[in-house]
């Protein structure tokens, strides 16, 4: 009997670690996704293969969006006003907007004719795009109208060289009071923030393994115990099982990065927010949560996930496979 009530409780315990979920089957079932928004009570999802959904969180119906063809790799979204803004990642990407009222599309005007972008991100009044250095110089766009200026040439202690990020899940940037937090890759992994419009500031190498597929890929910038603090996850992609030096953490708001006390399973793509400091990364090996702010890490589930954003008590994220899954996602924690 004693037997019998101790397998019962380690039952228990293993269930406790799978949430509830749903399953939405969306797009082309050799594609997956990395690009996600959620407006009110849409979810917007972009493919691989450049198809866009818009699916109703209420009743679960998905619609897909008649997007522009020559949208390749959709790899970030954002939204401003009624716009929504999505930026394709390939060696010439291109950044168009669709009014959400008229689902009139608008290309945006790139000052580069072949850039590869990275990264949008979305203040109050503009939107910003990122992308890897052309001529030494890392490229930051301000999108006005249905153009995009240069801003980086404004700019003070812009960094140069080889510079890249990996756009992974447009996570490379994040907001923060009136700064830009930037992670981004130059014979090595590096921190950085800015002030739009103004100055570059200090540059922090990450302890992140290094090497051509390899570095940091996400990053997050939360509250915790008024402190500002950041997790960075990575890893390889190219060797996804790899997960030595794959995620660093700060409590001071850049100024210095530790190495995770215990490192997720592997590769990871994408970190988010739960609430204060519990986080989720997701990439091809599963999905670990910290507690913590980033400092321990927790494999929970496995799989093959490449994004995830919060909307209340559940987190959607997407798979292989056209797939996106939704987890109550208090139930790891």
């Amino acid at each position: 009997m004693i037997q019998i009530m101790q397998k019962f409780l380690v039952l228990i315990t293993v269930l406790t670690f799978i949430p509830i979920s749903a399953q939405l089957q969306l797009g082309n079932e050799t594609h997956y996704a990395r690009a996600l928004k959620i407006d009110q009570k849409t979810l917007f999802v972009g493919f691989s293969d450049g198809e866009l959904y818009a699916v109703n969180l209420k009743n679960k119906n998905i619609e897909k969006i008649d997007a522009p063809k020559s949208l390749v790799e959709i790899r970030d979204l954002e939204k401003l006003g009624n716009d929504l803004y999505v930026m394709e990642s390939s060696d010439t990407s291109e950044l168009w907007k669709m009014n959400l009222i008229t689902k009139v599309w608008t290309p945006i005007k790139l000052i580069h004719e072949a850039v590869f972008l990275d990264d949008l991100i979305a203040t109050k009044h503009e939107v910003f795009a990122f992308g890897d250095a052309i001529n030494d110089s890392l490229v930051m766009y301000s999108i006005r109208s249905d153009s995009a200026y240069n801003e980086a040439k404004f700019m003070h202690g812009l960094p140069i060289g080889k510079i890249a990020l990996f756009a992974a899940s447009g996570s490379a940037i994040q907001a923060f009071a009136h700064h830009f937090g930037i992670i981004y890759q130059e014979k090595g992994s590096f921190y950085t923030y800015c002030i739009p419009g103004k100055h570059f500031f200090h540059k922090r190498k990450l302890p992140l393994l290094q090497g051509a597929s390899g570095g940091a890929f996400s990053q997050v910038i939360f509250d915790l115990k008024k402190n500002k603090c950041i997790a960075i996850v990575g890893g390889d992609y190219l060797n996804p099982n790899r997960n030595d030096s794959i995620a660093c953490y700060s409590t001071d708001a850049g100024q210095t990065f530790l190495l995770s006390e215990s490192q997720p399973k592997g590769y990871r793509s994408h970190v988010i927010q739960m609430k204060n400091g519990k986080l989720m990364a997701v990439g091809p090996t599963g999905i670990d949560v910290s507690t913590d702010g980033g400092k321990n890490w927790r494999f929970v589930r496995e799989g093959k996930f490449h994004a995830a954003i919060r909307a209340g008590k559940y987190v959607y994220v997407t798979s292989n496979g056209g797939k996106v899954f939704c987890f109550e996602w208090k139930t790891w924690f």
